[in-house]
């Protein structure tokens, strides 16, 4: 907003950034101006990423970030997980757009906000990515991420596969297309017609092979069926006051399930607010196996994969939970074991571009809605204490012996073992 920069803040990543290169560690950075720490000034004043201003604000932080670490950080992530932030825009109201409360709808578009959201996004994106390009830097690269359950036909039909894949186009496609191509998917402009954005000719030549890795966060999954088998695409009721990209996915999801159809509950307690989350590890090389499929040659990318357990936390948000409960955490070892045996399995045996996987999360932290009562971290924190004590879990020590044995291999039987 024409501010300026705070160097004391600078300073501070200044030193973090040049600690970690000095350590050794090799820093991905995500310019994440969409996420639950959103500056309110942007909604406040223009209605945050339903403007193109906000295009502007955003290209501005990114390339001076860019232009201030790039020495230090090579690989760059343009956004992490948008859709979290443009899905509130018809459903919470929470960061888009001037509302004079959460049940005034005579400001809200149902049939544009969503779609706007996520076209303003990508064109920044594309502006964030010709800046890269011009700076001469060719070791320098850029990847946006996106999350995806993996979505369970609710049966064999030919409809509700169809709906399976829909589900996987609009999750990911929305965001990572446009980066491949240049454009949308052809399956979205089927179905929103006008009520999807159009890319300039300069836009999408910007857009076009910007990023360098297809970036994922998956965790679980879901049952999806078809809304209407008769037809492909639903016909959207403007009157319905409804989030039109939604609607026009044209699918019914997170429909009941069962252990046996989806993995047993990773808290089956229902003690965290992550207590919906179920383990199936096969959705990990499901996803892969889409996106290779669907982008083939391109790398890809886990962004984040882990588990949120309550270790004796008994759903208080403002809990560390008990060391001794927390360290022994044999569980999430099995967890990654499982899941990373099955995305090695897509690399290996399948010939999916895996290019790695990021685990979420190192440290136990705050994690939004569900506070500190789910814990995703290799290391325990104790936040009672001033001096936020750490501790190492078991997971810690086997994420190291990962590390220093190379990278995470499968052998005959299915167990882990050095690379």
């Amino acid at each position: 907003m024409g501010g300026e920069m705070n160097e004391t803040a600078l300073l501070k990543y200044d030193n973090m950034l040049q600690s970690m290169k000095d350590a050794g560690v090799e820093v991905w950075l995500s310019i994440d101006v969409a996420g639950v720490d959103f500056p309110a000034i942007y909604k406040e004043e223009f209605g945050a990423w339903l403007d193109e201003r906000m295009v502007n604000e955003y290209v501005s932080w990114a390339t001076f970030l860019f232009d201030r670490y790039s020495s230090q950080v090579t690989n760059w992530f343009s956004f992490h997980e948008p859709d979290t932030f443009c899905s509130t825009v018809v459903n919470t109201w929470r960061y888009n757009a001037p509302r004079p409360n959460e049940n005034d709808t005579t400001t809200m578009d149902y049939q544009h906000d969503h779609y706007n959201c996520i076209h303003n996004m990508l064109r920044g994106h594309a502006r964030f990515s010709r800046h890269i390009k011009a700076s001469g830097l060719e070791n320098a690269t850029l990847s946006i991420i996106s999350g995806a359950d993996w979505p369970i036909p609710n049966t064999e039909s030919d409809a509700d596969i169809a709906a399976s894949d829909r589900l996987m186009i609009w999750q990911l496609g929305s965001w990572i297309e446009p980066t491949v191509t240049g454009d949308y998917p052809p399956e979205m402009r089927a179905a929103a017609g006008d009520r999807l954005p159009q890319f300039t000719n300069e836009e999408k030549e910007m857009l076009k092979n910007s990023s360098t890795y297809a970036g994922v966060d998956h965790y679980t999954n879901q049952i999806v069926e078809a809304k209407d088998v008769d037809n492909v695409y639903c016909e959207y009721n403007v009157s319905s006051l409804q989030d039109a990209m939604t609607s026009d996915i044209c699918i019914n999801y997170y429909l009941d399930c069962d252990d046996e159809r989806c993995g047993p509950l990773v808290n089956p307690e229902g003690g965290d607010k992550m207590s919906y989350f179920r383990r199936y590890p096969e959705g990990l090389g499901n996803v892969l196996r889409w996106m290779g499929k669907r982008w083939p040659g391109m790398k890809l990318l886990v962004a984040e994969n882990g588990v949120g357990l309550d270790e004796c936390s008994n759903g208080d948000v403002f809990s560390s939970g008990d060391v001794e409960c927390s360290v022994n955490d044999d569980y999430r070892v099995q967890f990654l074991t499982d899941y990373w045996s099955e995305a090695y399995k897509a690399k290996v045996e399948d010939g999916v571009n895996l290019a790695g996987i990021f685990h979420w999360s190192f440290l136990d932290n705050l994690e939004w809605g569900s506070g500190y009562a789910s814990h995703f971290g290799l290391v325990h924190v104790d936040h009672t204490t001033d001096e936020l004590k750490r501790t190492v879990k078991k997971s810690g020590h086997w994420f190291s012996d990962v590390v220093k044995e190379g990278g995470f291999v499968v052998d005959d039987d299915k167990q882990r073992k050095a690379k």
